[in-house]
């Protein structure tokens, strides 16, 4: 990601940065646009931070949110793994396994 990050503006970059954060922080292996809001929420001192803090959307507010959209499962939760959401596809890993097993052995 660092050689895309450096196109950026240093602004940017740290917005990016934080919004990385804020994945990690939910356990998430993905950077989408929730992620952004918080990091543009939480980059002190910018007219973004300014203009959506005015509005109740702080970095402290945005994370809140987004604890409650994984909690209501709008979200991935952090305790779910490739399998569940394989699984929320329709996708058994386990028969997926044991069809492999069955054509290759073990």
């Amino acid at each position: 990601m660092s050689e895309v990050l450096d196109r950026f503006s240093a602004a940017a970059r740290q917005v990016m940065t934080l919004a990385d954060t804020e994945a990690e922080r939910l356990r998430h292996e993905y950077i989408g646009p929730e992620h952004v809001l918080a990091g543009l929420a939480r980059l002190t001192g910018s007219q973004a931070a300014r203009i959506l803090g005015a509005s109740g959307l702080t970095g402290e507010a945005v994370s809140a949110a987004l604890d409650a959209q994984v909690g209501a499962g709008r979200l991935p939760d952090p305790g779910r793994n490739q399998a569940d959401l394989l699984r929320g596809l329709g996708i058994d890993l386990n028969q997926v396994r044991q069809a492999i097993e069955a054509s290759f052995g073990h």
